[in-house]
């Protein structure tokens, strides 16, 4: 055991013994203050023995609290040089926060508005026979005057037709259904292969497949 080690525990024990008899004399004043009675032994021995505790325990976080300047030191009550985060440490400044979201897209930036897509179904055989249709307009989609089947080189004009209005088109949905061709066959990868180059290869081309049959209009 150090010699400073062996002061602390002095200081500490000397600390108790002081605050104890110091806070038993102010109840003792303050009990003839108030009451003009002294106060009983018990009391007091009481007052003594919480006091030099008390006392003595802040001595042990003042002196063995890690070394900071206030009660407990470092990593104590928070009076002392703690670790603690001081004002702006640990929580993002307006500007950073701005600038997080504003490096994250979030779900609704990733999809183009129903506006600015172009929903394109891929129509198989059955699909097409029910409505008594010839096999190569399989392509059907919506349009002011209802639903339309379009052949490969009708769909290609439609879309870039549609590229000329606003808002812009800049995104295309192929629908596939459970009974549509599937996709490694020409029919749709021919359409996908030609739409995403489309505007140097901006335009995002994306596959939907219900689990559905596709509904007949």
């Amino acid at each position: 055991m150090t010699t400073d080690v062996v002061v602390k525990i002095l200081a500490v024990v000397g600390g108790g013994v002081a605050g104890g008899l110091g806070l038993g004399l102010l109840a003792q004043l303050l009990s003839r203050a108030f009451t003009t009675r002294k106060l009983p032994a018990w009391p007091v021995l009481t007052v003594r023995l919480l006091g030099g505790l008390i006392c003595g325990w802040l001595v042990s976080l003042w002196l063995f609290g890690g070394g900071g300047p206030g009660i407990g030191g470092r990593g104590g009550w928070g009076l002392g040089s703690g670790s603690g985060k001081g004002e702006g440490e640990g929580e993002k400044t307006t500007a950073t926060v701005k600038k997080d979201n504003g490096d994250k897209k979030t779900d609704a930036d990733s999809q183009s508005p129903a506006a600015e897509t172009l929903r394109i179904e891929v129509l198989g055989a059955d699909t097409l026979k029910k409505q008594d249709v010839d096999g190569p307009r399989c392509y059907r989609i919506e349009s002011a005057e209802g639903p339309r089947l379009l052949t490969f080189t009708e769909i290609k004009e439609a879309i870039k037709a549609r590229q000329q209005k606003q808002p812009p088109l800049r995104r295309i949905e192929l629908v596939l259904y459970k009974d549509s061709p599937d996709q490694r066959v020409r029919l749709v990868s021919q359409l996908k292969a030609w739409a995403s180059e489309l505007d140097g290869g901006k335009m995002k081309v994306d596959l939907s497949q219900p689990d559905a049959n596709a509904p007949t209009k």
